[in-house]
C-alpha cells in the first residue's frame, strides 16, 4: 500500500512537472538574480488547511486544478507557489532561492524525482546575511526539482508581492554581495562626507541652494544605503518593506525633490525660463506623486511601476533639457552642472530602462553607481566653485572697502590740493599788511577757504558708514530766509549761462529746528548738480512748502535727466551713470551720497524724479519742529566755480612766466597740478633754479637728463605716482644720490613710512608753508654739499659715509675695490675703470662729481695717492718704488701730485709721519 502512495505521489508531481514550464539553470542567466515569475504558478489556501501532500495532487484534485498565474489575496490568505527548476549545465550546481520579504509563516519544500522531500522553516531559511528568507538548491546536470513556498498575507498591500521569488547562483551571489557591500560602505561614507560639508557649507551662508543639494545628496545615500542593504543605524530594507514601503523608491522621490530645489535656485530658473520653471516644477509634483503612490499605496502594480518610472524619466529629461539651455548661455558653473547632470541623467535612464525590461546586469548597475559618483564629485566642485565665488565676491566686497579708503584719500587730496593754493597765498598776503579794504576782502576768502577745510573733515568722517562720529548740531533756523540766499548764491552762475533760477516758498517764513551747516551742504549739493547737468538757457527751480510735519524742499532742473536704470543708485556711493555734465566731466558718486546721509541724519527722507531730456526734481523731505523764536540766517557763502580758478591760475601764471631764471642750484617739480607747480615755483624761484615735470614718467625722465640737486614730487599722479617715481629714481645708478622730497594729502602714518621706505629724503604733509619747504629744501642741498666737500678732501675714503643710499654705497665700493685691485697697472684709467662699474664713462664722471664732488680721473688718482700715503707711512721703500706700486710712470709726475694733494712732498708727508696731512 505504501509504494502504492509513494508511486501516485512521484507520478502526480512527475505530471505536474510536465504541465509547468521548468526554469532553466544555467549559467547565462545569473550575473545577478534572476526573477522566475514566468515560471511559478500559485495557489490560493484561504484557510490554510492544505498540505504538501494535497498541493502535490496526492489528494484533493480540485485544488491541484486551482494553480493560477497570479490569484487575488486578502490578508490572512496562503499562498503556496510551486516552481520547477531544472539544471542545464554539465556539471553539479549550487543555487539560491530567495523569497520575498514581507509574509508571515513562511516555509519551503523541496522535492526530487526520487521522492526525497527536505523542508525549510524558521531559522533555516535565513541562511543569508542579506536576505530574510533563501534556502540552498544543489542540482545535478539534468536534474529537475521542485520547490514549493507557502507564506500568509500579512496586509494587503503587500500581498501581491507575497509570492515573488529570486534565484542566484551561490557563488555570484557571494560575489555581487560582497562587491555591493564594499561598493554600498564607499558611496555611503563618500556621502556622508559630502552632506557634512555640505551642511556646513549651508550655515555658514544660508543659501537655498545648498540646502536642497543636501536633500539630494540624502536621497542618493538612502538610495544606495537601502539598494546595497549594508547593516547601520537605519532600518533595513527589508524591514521598512515589512510595513509596505518601498524604500529605493522614496529615496527616488528624495532625489527628484532635491534635484528639482537645487536647480530652481542654482540656475535661477525664474529669470532665466520665466515661463518654462512652471512647467517644470509642474512636471517634478506629478512625478513625485506617481512616485509616492507606487512606494506606499501599490507598491508593485505592473502599471503603476512603469507609469511612476516613465514619468522619472520625463523629469530627467526636463532637468536635462533646462541645463542644457542654461549652460547654452551660461558660463563655467552652467557647464560644471551640464556635464556632471548629463552623466548621471543618460545613466539614469539606462538603468531605468534595465529595470522595466528586467534585464539584469551588473554592469549596467556599476555604470549608474560610477556616473553617480562622477556626478557627484562633478557636483561638489561646482558647489565648491560656487563658494569660491562667494569668497571671491566677499575678497572683491573688501577690494571696495580698500577702494573706498583709498577713494577718500583721492578725494582729500584734490580738496587739500586747491586749499593749498588757497590757504597759503592768502596768509601770505595778509602777512605784508595790505590796506584795510584788501584785507578785509582776504581774511573772507581766508575764512572761507577754513571752511572748506572743515568740510573735508566731515566728508571723511562720513567715509566709514558705520562712523558714529557725526551729531547734528541743531538750532532754530529760518528756512525761507536760508533757502532762498543759497539759492541765489548761485545767480552770477546761472547768469553766465542764461539759467533762469527760481525760488519758491509757500509761506514767508518756516522756522524749525536744523542743523544749519548740513542743511546748507544739502542744498549746495542739490543745485551744483542741478548747475551741473543743465544746459544753456534752460530753468533750475527750488520750492520750499510745509506739508503737515514734513519740510519739503524741491529743487527742479530742465537738463539731461537720468536714465531709468540709474534713478535707483544715484544715491549709492561711488556710482557714476557715465552722463557727460555741462563741462564734459562725469560724477564721482560723491555729492548726492553725502546728501543723502544728512538728510537721513536728520531723520528725512529724499528721492529723485526725472525724465530724460525733459526735468529731474529731487525732493527732501526733512521733520518740520516747529519753534517760538526765530533766527536770522548768516549770509549764504557764494560758490567759487571753475572759471574763477581757471582765471586765478592764470594770472599767477601771467605774472611769473616772463622773470629770468635765477642761477643756483636745479630743483626739479613734479606735480599733475597745474597751479601747485606755479605756487611752487614762485616759492622757490629766489633761491634755485627750478624745472618742471606734470606727471611721475615725465619726472623720472627729466631728473635721468638733468640730474638736479632736489626733486619735490607729489604723491598722487596719473600714469606713475610719486611712491613709485622715487623707487625708480632711488634703484638708478644715474640718480640715487638725489635726495627727494615728497608732497601729498595723505597724513596717515603708514603713508609716510611708505614714502619714507621708497626712499625719500623728506616727507611735507598739504596744507605746508613755503617757507617750511624752502627750508627742507635747503637742509638737503646744503647737507649733501657738506658731505661732498669733507670726503673730496678727506684721506680715508668711507662709502656708508658718503650717502645713506644702498645703491649708491655699492657704486662707491666697487669704484674703490676695482682701483685697488688695479693698483701697479699704469694702463688702468677711466676708461677701465667703467667698464668694470658696467656703466657709461659720462654717467660714471656724473656719478663721481654728484657723490664726492670729483671728476672720475680725479676719483682714480686721488685713491692712487692716498695708497701712496700709506705706504709712505708703513713701508720704507723709495719714492720711485711707491710711484710704480701705486701705478704712476713717472716718479717727478707722482710727486707732483702728490704735492698738490698734500701740500708737500712724498719725503716730507713720510719725515712729518704724516701729521700735517692728517690735520688737513
Amino acid at each position: 500500500m505504501l509504494l502504492v502512495v509513494f508511486w501516485c505521489t512521484v507520478t502526480a508531481a512527475v505530471a505536474a512537472q510536465e504541465e509547468q514550464a521548468y526554469f532553466e539553470l544555467s549559467g547565462a542567466q545569473y550575473a545577478t538574480a534572476a526573477r522566475v515569475q514566468p515560471s511559478q504558478k500559485f495557489l490560493k489556501d484561504a484557510d490554510g488547511i492544505l498540505s504538501v501532500n494535497d498541493v502535490l495532487g496526492l489528494s484533493g484534485p480540485d485544488s491541484v486544478s486551482a494553480w493560477s498565474d497570479r490569484p487575488a489575496l486578502s490578508v490572512g490568505d496562503y499562498l503556496w507557489t510551486k516552481t520547477i527548476f531544472r539544471n542545464s549545465t554539465d556539471e553539479p550546481r549550487s543555487d539560491y532561492v530567495v523569497f520575498h520579504c514581507c509574509a508571515s509563516e513562511v516555509s519551503a519544500h523541496i522535492i526530487r524525482q526520487s521522492g526525497e522531500r527536505t523542508t525549510f522553516k524558521g531559522k533555516e531559511l535565513a541562511i543569508l546575511p542579506t536576505e530574510p528568507v533563501a534556502i540552498t538548491l544543489n542540482t545535478q546536470p539534468g536534474e529537475v526539482v521542485t520547490v514549493l513556498h507557502r507564506a500568509r498575507v500579512t496586509e494587503s498591500r503587500v500581498g501581491i508581492i507575497t509570492g515573488t521569488l529570486y534565484v542566484t547562483e551561490a557563488t555570484t551571489h557571494l560575489n555581487i554581495t560582497s562587491q555591493r557591500y564594499g561598493d554600498g560602505y564607499f558611496i555611503s561614507g563618500f556621502l556622508i562626507c559630502l552632506m557634512v560639508v555640505t551642511l556646513i557649507v549651508y550655515l555658514l551662508f544660508r543659501e537655498r541652494t545648498f540646502m536642497y543639494l543636501l536633500l539630494l545628496l540624502f536621497g542618493f545615500f538612502n538610495y544606495f544605503y537601502f539598494q546595497s542593504q549594508i547593516s547601520g543605524l537605519l532600518p533595513s530594507y527589508d524591514q521598512i518593506r515589512m510595513l509596505g514601503i518601498n524604500a529605493v523608491n522614496l529615496s527616488g522621490g528624495l532625489i527628484v525633490a532635491g534635484m528639482t530645489g537645487f536647480l530652481y535656485y542654482y540656475l535661477d530658473l525664474p529669470t532665466r525660463f520665466p515661463r518654462a520653471w512652471r512647467f517644470y516644477v509642474g512636471w517634478t509634483v506629478f512625478t513625485l506623486f506617481f512616485s509616492a503612490w507606487f512606494s506606499i499605496i501599490s507598491l508593485e502594480i505592473e502599471v503603476l511601476f512603469v507609469l511612476s518610472n516613465i514619468t522619472t524619466m520625463g523629469w530627467v529629461v526636463a532637468s536635462i533639457g533646462l541645463t542644457i539651455a542654461a549652460a547654452w548661455n551660461g558660463g563655467r558653473p552652467e557647464r560644471v552642472l551640464l556635464a556632471s547632470t548629463g552623466l548621471l541623467a543618460l545613466a539614469t535612464v539606462v538603468f531605468i530602462i534595465n529595470i522595466i525590461t528586467e534585464y539584469r546586469s551588473p554592469l549596467i548597475g556599476r555604470l549608474f553607481e560610477y556616473a553617480f559618483l562622477i556626478f557627484t564629485s562633478l557636483l561638489f566642485y561646482g558647489v565648491y566653485d560656487k563658494v569660491s565665488t562667494v569668497n571671491t565676491e566677499a575678497r572683491q566686497l573688501k577690494d571696495q572697502f580698500t577702494f573706498r579708503s583709498r577713494f577718500f584719500a583721492n578725494i582729500t587730496h584734490e580738496f587739500r590740493t586747491p586749499l593749498t593754493l588757497i590757504l597759503g597765498p592768502l596768509r601770505q598776503l595778509l602777512d605784508r599788511e595790505p590796506p584795510a579794504a584788501d584785507r578785509e576782502l582776504l581774511q573772507i576768502a581766508h575764512r572761507n577757504a577754513e571752511r572748506q577745510l572743515q568740510l573735508v573733515n566731515q566728508i571723511l568722517d562720513l567715509s566709514d558708514t558705520k562712523r558714529e562720529g557725526l551729531r547734528l548740531q541743531l538750532e532754530a533756523v529760518d528756512t525761507v530766509q536760508m533757502l532762498r540766499r543759497l539759492t541765489y548764491s548761485y545767480a552770477s552762475l546761472a547768469e553766465q549761462h542764461e539759467i533762469d533760477l527760481q525760488f519758491k516758498a509757500s509761506e514767508d517764513s518756516l522756522v524749525t529746528l536744523v542743523d544749519r551747516e548740513k542743511l546748507e551742504t544739502i542744498v549746495y549739493n542739490l543745485l551744483t548738480n542741478a548747475f551741473k547737468f543743465t544746459l544753456n538757457g534752460g530753468e533750475i527751480g527750488v520750492t520750499l512748502q510745509r506739508e503737515e510735519n514734513d519740510l519739503v524742499i524741491k529743487v527742479r532742473d530742465t537738463g539731461v535727466g537720468i536714465p531709468k536704470k540709474a534713478l535707483a543708485h544715484v544715491f549709492e556711493r561711488y556710482y557714476s551713470d557715465q552722463r557727460k555734465s555741462r563741462e564734459g566731466t562725469f560724477g564721482n558718486g560723491i555729492g548726492l551720497a553725502l546728501t543723502k546721509e544728512l538728510v537721513l541724519l536728520h531723520g528725512g527722507q529724499i528721492s529723485v524724479e526725472s525724465e530724460e531730456e525733459l526735468e529731474t526734481v529731487f525732493t527732501v523731505r526733512l521733520p518740520y519742529k516747529a519753534v517760538s523764536t526765530t533766527h536770522s540766517s548768516a549770509p549764504a557763502r557764494a560758490p567759487k566755480n571753475d572759471a574763477e580758478l581757471a582765471l586765478g591760475a592764470s594770472a599767477l601764471t601771467e605774472n611769473y612766466e616772463e622773470e629770468s631764471l635765477p642761477t643756483g642750484p636745479v630743483v626739479l617739480i613734479v606735480e599733475d597740478n597745474a597751479d601747485m607747480r606755479t605756487y611752487l615755483r614762485i616759492g622757490l624761484s629766489g633761491s634755485y633754479r627750478v624745472e618742471e615735470a606734470r606727471d611721475g614718467r615725465e619726472g623720472t625722465q627729466m631728473a635721468k637728463k638733468l640730474l638736479p640737486d632736489l626733486i619735490i614730487s607729489d604723491v598722487m599722479m596719473p600714469e606713475m605716482d610719486g611712491f613709485e617715481l622715487c623707487a625708480d629714481l632711488k634703484t638708478s645708478l644715474e640718480t640715487s644720490h638725489i635726495p627727494i622730497i615728497l608732497l601729498t594729502a595723505r597724513a596717515a602714518a603708514q603713508d609716510r613710512i611708505q614714502g619714507l621706505d621708497t626712499g625719500a629724503d623728506d616727507y611735507l604733509t598739504k596744507p605746508f608753508e613755503v617757507p617750511e619747504l624752502r627750508a627742507r629744501a635747503r637742509n638737503l642741498i646744503s647737507g649733501r654739499r657738506l658731505l661732498r666737500e669733507r670726503f673730496a678732501e678727506s684721506l680715508t675714503l668711507k662709502p656708508e659715509e658718503v650717502t645713506a643710499s644702498s645703491v649708491d654705497q655699492e657704486f662707491l665700493l666697487a669704484a674703490v675695490q676695482a682701483v685697488e685691485d688695479n693698483m701697479e697697472n699704469e694702463n688702468f684709467g677711466i676708461d677701465e675703470l667703467a667698464l668694470q662699474l658696467g656703466v657709461s664713462r659720462p654717467s660714471m664722471n656724473k656719478k663721481f662729481r654728484a657723490l664726492l664732488d670729483q671728476s672720475s680721473n680725479q676719483f682714480l688718482q686721488s685713491i692712487r695717492l692716498e695708497r701712496a700715503a700709506d705706504m709712505l707711512l708703513k713701508t720704507q721703500d723709495t719714492v720711485a718704488m711707491i710711484a710704480d706700486a701705486v701705478g704712476f710712470r713717472s716718479a717727478s709726475y707722482f710727486i707732483k701730485s702728490f704735492r698738490d694733494k698734500f701740500s708737500m712732498t712724498p719725503g716730507q708727508y713720510r719725515k712729518n709721519g704724516g701729521a700735517d696731512a692728517g690735520a688737513r
